[in-house]
């Protein structure tokens, strides 16, 4: 995303720079021989030799991919836009006055392109058919732009005439010299608001798409819809939307924005649609109202690719920010907030700016209320003893609460040092959000000890209907007081900006006071956790938005003492020493069997079990490392080499803090590695000696999140692991995945390679062990015979394959045939 917003900010430029040097005419006699260039690109082709190699970091290594493979024609591209309008205003249509109906159409056929391509294009063709469909379309444009750099210069030269435009249709606004003179020129303060309302929503798209699939659902594709109605909202406001639909849209936007603050800070539970809806519907209505806001200050067509240059500028800054600088400063994902509260800020007044006398007491007094409220319920919680001074001081010093807290004192001192408004307004503006917070904190520590005091308001949500999850007694349901303050500020968008912000401020410093979480860690591949899953010490697991990564039962010294001498104080004096070693011994094996995914009862369990003693592998290879709990079937004598793309996940799983399944291999004399990259790539770099030095098992375990490695199965790559692969090895795909099925995938793959292939798939009814997960798993082999005991096995059974499902390759692929419609 950065990398195409950094090139249609590079075309922008050069709209700008060119046709304002140049002037037009000249600028489209430059831009009809700019348009040869890229034939010198085309078609478009990708150098696998700059792939990223597993730098903990790739986006500049991506960058440069995607620049060697597309920058110079997608720049031309991008660059005929905004000249296109550049131009179209140049004539004497009767549309010229305002051609920014021109940028609706273009945002219109890139929405089309953006669901025209998974639909349509990526089904039926391949790679190097789409590539070169796309250098056709390429020379078609071409053609029709040379069409209108002619017709530009057949037309009559007109004089450079300012156009003012109204707000509302485009037509010549009724103001006096004066007051045309000043509109007119855009001055520094307007640039500046022009690029705070395209940064905002385009941070917030990319915040909600990151939000969405880590932690609402893990669904391919999902990325679209956010992308789809960031872009159709330019399509809308440069439609010459009335007036009164924006205005609309400015009022709901608060109620939009405060009901997900509130819905992040109380850590709701529903239905993944309805979170999906709300969501969603933030980032419309704050897209509508952002570039409404620009759709209505569009200045004169001469200023026209100065305009869209800032627009890009903002867009370009938000892609940067939430890509490159949010994974730096941020352990979770508080882009996302940051753009509401940036989005509350830019909100227009919706009533006068200016404050009544009336206005003031009525402020005045609900200052004393938040104030005195806040208070009571503060020294309800230093009172009994839960508002833990020092504990709240630590947990303020995380990154995700110092970077909010800076970044609210910033906007609280540029406003108090260069608005314009009166004193009076600035105090009030700052103080209630201030006092706001100060009932925030109240409510989360004051009410959590003290339900029966709130027992009347109780009732009232009884009697009222009220979902459970909304009870005004607990953590979860104080919110709903600091909310309903919250919403008295949305006249003003200091006051609302600033106190949407201290929800989310003391959000996040309860979020770091969780004391189940032992660690957190981002990187460019996502924000992820080791927590200790109830809190007494049994299991830690590492988790990425809501997708698991692995668990571990882990040795607590207490519970220890408890199994094991326990059960000694009965034994005999001369069977007790006996006694003890052996329950050690079993309490150690137990801290080292996986659960869950790798449980000795799923599938991975009996491939690995079902090989021992003279028949045991002796070289493996596992593509995603997780927390290494497979290693925990690792036998003295064995070769493991995991492969794993993200350097964080290694870090962690080092970490005997938090896993010990690799430190326990490498005690047990486990011969074990970790090499970081792509696991394609890395895998086929390593070169063997002997056809028998080769892995025995190969196993792919990447498959179980939103992001499907598609590289990772198709027949090319199929042909890449059996070359790696002994004669009697196996190849092992763990495939559960709720939103996907790749089992005809794969079934299509062995029937093209004539090779043996079984799978095994579990339902949640037939697991007992509250330690297993349902497991699907597909194994494959050059020879059925590699399959050993699991030949004879009933719960193995062949893989089917699907008509409408074609043979992927690295050319081919398309996901939507294998997604699970039928979703519960």
């Amino acid at each position: 995303m950065v990398f195409f917003q950094a090139m249609l900010l590079l075309g922008y430029l050069y709209a700008h720079l060119t046709s304002t040097w140049l002037g037009v005419r000249k600028q489209a006699l430059l831009h009809v021989a700019l348009l040869f260039l890229p034939v010198l690109a085309l078609p478009i082709v990708v150098n696998a030799s700059l792939a990223p190699q597993g730098e903990a970091n790739p986006v500049f290594g991506v960058l440069l991919l995607l620049f060697v493979a597309a920058g110079l024609p997608f720049f031309v591209v991008a660059a005929s836009a905004p000249l296109l309008q550049k131009w179209f205003a140049s004539t004497g249509h009767p549309a010229a006055a305002d051609p920014y109906f021109l940028y609706g159409a273009s945002n219109l056929g890139s929405m089309l392109a953006l669901i025209g391509y998974p639909l349509l294009l990526e089904p039926n063709q391949t790679l190097p058919q789409q590539s070169r469909l796309w250098m056709i379309g390429y020379f078609a444009l071409a053609m029709l732009i040379v069409f209108c750099a002619v017709l530009l210069w057949l037309s009559p030269k007109l004089p450079a005439v300012r156009r003012p435009l109204s707000a509302a249709d485009g037509e010549p606004q009724t103001l006096d010299d004066e007051q045309r003179k000043t509109d007119d020129v855009p001055g520094m303060g307007r640039k500046l608001r022009w690029i705070a309302l395209a940064f905002v929503p385009s941070s917030l798209m990319l915040g909600v798409t990151t939000y969405m699939t880590t932690d609402v659902a893990a669904i391919p594709l999902l990325w679209v819809v956010p992308l789809g109605l960031y872009l159709l909202s330019f399509i809308l406001v440069f439609s010459r939307l009335p007036a009164a639909v924006h205005d609309v849209l400015s009022w709901f936007m608060p109620f939009a924005v405060i009901g997900v603050a509130l819905f992040m800070l109380l850590d709701a539970r529903v239905y993944i649609w309805q979170a999906m809806l709300m969501h969603l519907g933030v980032l419309f209505l704050v897209s509508m109202v952002c570039h409404g806001e620009l759709a209505r200050d569009r200045p004169p067509t001469q200023y026209l690719t100065g305009y869209f240059l800032l627009m890009s500028l903002g867009g370009v800054l938000g892609g940067i920010f939430n890509t490159l600088v949010a994974p730096l400063i941020f352990v979770t994902i508080q882009e996302y907030r940051l753009a509401l509260i940036g989005a509350c800020l830019l909100l227009p007044f919706l009533g006068s700016p200016r404050r009544s006398t009336l206005g003031f007491c009525w402020e005045l007094a609900l200052a004393w209320a938040i104030g005195v409220l806040g208070a009571w319920l503060v020294r309800l919680g230093y009172r009994d003893g839960y508002l833990n001074l020092p504990r709240i001081g630590a947990a303020s010093l995380n990154r995700d609460t110092l970077a909010i807290a800076l970044g609210l004192l910033l906007v609280i001192a540029g406003y108090a040092l260069f608005s314009r408004s009166s004193y009076l307004d600035r105090l009030f503006d700052i103080v209630l959000p201030i006092l706001l917070g100060f009932l925030v904190m109240g409510s989360i520590w004051g009410l959590h000890l003290a339900p029966p005091t709130l027992g009347f308001l109780n009732a009232w949500r009884s009697f009222l209907r009220l979902p459970d999850w909304l009870s005004l007694t607990g953590q979860r349901g104080v919110a709903g007081l600091p909310v309903f303050f919250c919403l008295l500020f949305l006249r003003r968008p200091m006051q609302l900006g600033l106190g949407v912000g201290m929800l989310f401020l003391f959000g996040s410093l309860v979020t770091a006071m969780n004391a189940n979480v032992l660690h957190r860690e981002r990187s460019f591949y996502g924000s992820m956790h080791v927590d200790d899953y109830e809190g007494d010490g049994n299991y830690h697991r590492l988790v990425h938005g809501n997708i698991e990564h692995g668990w571990q039962r882990m040795f607590v010294p207490e519970h220890l003492t408890a199994e094991i001498f326990a059960p000694v104080a009965a034994c005999r004096p001369q069977d007790a020493a006996l006694w003890t070693l052996i329950r050690q011994q079993i309490w150690t094996r137990a801290s080292q069997f996986p659960v869950m995914y790798f449980h000795p009862n799923t599938p991975y369990g009996q491939l690995f079990l079902s090989f021992h003693g003279d028949h045991a592998k002796k070289n493996i290879a596992i593509l995603g490392l997780g927390t290494g709990g497979l290693s925990g079937y690792a036998t003295r004598g064995q070769k493991w080499t995991f492969f794993e793309i993200n350097p964080a996940v290694e870090k962690i799983a080092r970490n005997p803090a938090y896993f010990t399944f690799l430190s326990d291999c490498e005690k047990r004399g486990i011969d074990l590695k970790v090499v970081l990259g792509d696991g394609r790539l890395q895998l086929k770099k390593i070169e063997f000696a002997r056809p028998e030095d080769r892995f025995d098992v190969i196993v792919f375990d990447a498959f179980t999140s939103d992001a499907i490695p598609i590289h990772l199965i198709t027949y090319d790559a199929l042909k890449d692991y059996l070359s790696k692969l002994t004669e009697d090895g196996i190849i092992v795909f763990h495939i559960s995945n709720r939103y996907v099925s790749l089992e005809p995938v794969i079934a299509r793959l062995q029937e093209k390679a004539n090779i043996a292939g079984r799978i095994q798939e579990q339902d949640l009814a037939e697991i007992t062990d509250s330690e297993q997960y349902p497991t699907q798993v597909v194994i494959l082999a050059h020879d059925e015979k590699a399959f050993g005991e699991l030949l004879h096995d009933p719960r193995w059974r062949n893989l089917e394959t699907r008509p409408s499902v074609g043979l992927w390759t690295d050319d081919y692929s398309n996901l939507l045939r294998v997604f699970n419609w039928d979703i519960e």
